[in-house]
């Protein structure tokens, strides 16, 4: 399924390679479809960013800054929608403190959920710290412990959890800018 158009909403149009069986998704569902097309897509977006920018193509490095980022965006949209999956007796301090014990002492068995959620958001965490600091070689751990605090936990109250996802949003939304230029180093706001 290629795709058709970018659509000013944000969404994207793929169909059938015959035209049929048209479907307009969000980019972070793209992957669910054809892992080829979030990078048809990311293509389409750094082409997009380049024609905005004045004709400047960014480096190689920029580029897979940019891979890197919009990859951390998808991941955050996954981890709020299983964190929504999580039941609200299974979130907060008590509930998520509990919820993490049962989940770990029965192999998943009580509260699948949320020994997903938390599989996931723990091997998110070394993606993250890459994007955001920009980091090529061995993590520190506090390049990790930063990360990891960014991340909502199933402990975390519902309101805090939000916060924490409009915050990676805003980070990597910010991060972006630092990549296409003008902006300082986000590393540096976490020195």
């Amino acid at each position: 399924m290629p795709i058709v158009s970018v659509n000013p909403d944000g969404t994207v149009t793929i169909a059938r390679k015959s035209g049929r069986d048209k479907k307009t998704v969000r980019p972070e569902e793209l992957a669910q479809y054809n892992p080829a097309l979030l990078e048809d897509y990311n293509k389409f977006s750094e082409e997009k960013r380049t024609l905005e920018s004045g004709g400047i193509k960014p480096s190689a490095e920029q580029e897979k800054q940019t891979t890197k980022l919009s990859t951390v965006e998808v991941n955050v949209n996954e981890l709020e929608k299983q964190l929504e999956q999580i039941g609200g007796t299974s979130r907060g301090k008590l509930g998520g403190t509990l919820g993490k014990l049962l989940a770990g002492a029965t192999g998943g068995e009580i509260n699948p959920d949320v020994a997903d959620y938390e599989a996931l958001r723990k091997a998110l965490i070394g993606p993250l710290a890459r994007a955001i600091s920009g980091e090529v070689g061995v993590l520190t751990d506090r390049d990790i412990a930063r990360a990891e605090g960014l991340l909502p936990k199933v402990t975390d109250s519902k309101k805090l959890a939000k916060r924490k996802l409009e915050n990676l949003r805003s980070i990597t939304a910010a991060q972006k800018g630092v990549v296409g230029g003008g902006l300082p180093p986000l590393s540096s706001f976490f020195e």
